[in-house]
């Protein structure tokens, strides 16, 4: 009798433990993402608001690439966010599309500006047209005679892998003439003032279709990045997904408060730079020595 209540323990011990999962049998196991903030520590506990005013908790990567940046390096100076820690060396850039008009490059170098960010088009989000950016090649043109380093990106309302290809293609006819010091970027975001092709995208379909770019970008022989706000990058899409591409991250705040790898930060959207009428983008551009 006691050897058959034995076995029968045994047996229930067995089905227990079989049934645990295999955190608790001391096997790790992997956190594809997380918006738990009560079991492990997460730097993006504060998140953001969305364009209808609601709090976003942002998720949390804990395996993904990490920078080494210290929000307590940043310092502005004429201007200009730049970064004194270190490990890396900083450089001023701005961004710019047909919105800022004729821009005067040998002031905006004279300014102190040594990137520029230019847009070459963009995919109306009704009709999901490529429509070449007016000033494109004409800012690319005067940045790199004015002896301002060159990045490209292009507007992004793709809503499969052919038509981001398709702008893919469109970057790299419109690059040949010039020497880019940056990437090709793939700027995916948010349409918040009206209805938008790709409204009804999942985020696995956003992120296949900035993958495809990235990659028919990187078979020709450049570099590819991905521009994006971190409630898109870290929500919206999965950044393990983007992480191997150079990220270049909008974030509108006075510190970066942001764990993962970027290689350029847009921290303002109205800068005065002379040369430019209009307000324009600022950006930090962050190089690992």
């Amino acid at each position: 009798m006691k050897r058959r209540l034995l076995g029968i323990v045994l047996l229930v011990l067995l089905l227990v433990a079989a049934a645990m999962p295999l955190s608790s049998c001391g096997v790790e196991k992997k956190v594809k993402r997380s918006t738990k903030t009560d079991d492990i520590e997460n730097p993006l506990d504060a998140g953001v608001y969305d364009s209808n005013g609601n709090f976003i908790q942002m998720d949390w990567y804990p395996d993904a690439k990490m920078n080494d940046l210290d929000d307590t390096k940043f310092r502005t100076e004429n201007g200009f966010v730049i970064y004194t820690g270190e490990g890396y060396q900083s450089a001023i850039a701005i961004d710019v599309s047909s919105n800022q008009g004729i821009i005067d490059w040998n002031a905006v170098k004279a300014a102190g500006v040594e990137y520029a960010i230019i847009r070459l088009g963009y995919r109306t989000y009704g009709s999901g047209i490529i429509m070449t950016d007016e000033f494109g090649y004409y800012n690319m043109k005067e940045a790199a005679k004015a002896g301002i380093k060159l990045g490209v990106y292009v507007f992004s309302q793709a809503i499969s892998i052919e038509e981001a290809e398709e702008e893919a293609q469109f970057a790299l006819d419109m690059v040949k003439p010039f020497e880019l010091d940056l990437p090709i970027y793939y700027d995916t975001e948010e349409i918040n003032y009206d209805v938008a092709r790709t409204d009804k995208l999942s985020g696995e379909e956003h992120a296949a279709n900035a993958i495809a770019f990235c990659e028919y970008i990187k078979k020709a022989g450049y570099t590819p990045g991905i521009y994006g706000n971190q409630m898109w990058l870290c929500n919206k899409m999965n950044l393990y997904d983007l992480e191997q591409y150079s990220i270049w991250l909008a974030k509108y705040e006075k510190e970066l408060n942001y764990p993962y790898e970027i290689e350029a930060w847009q921290y303002s959207s109205e800068g005065h730079v002379d040369g430019i009428g209009p307000v324009v983008d600022l950006d930090v551009i962050l190089t690992r020595k």
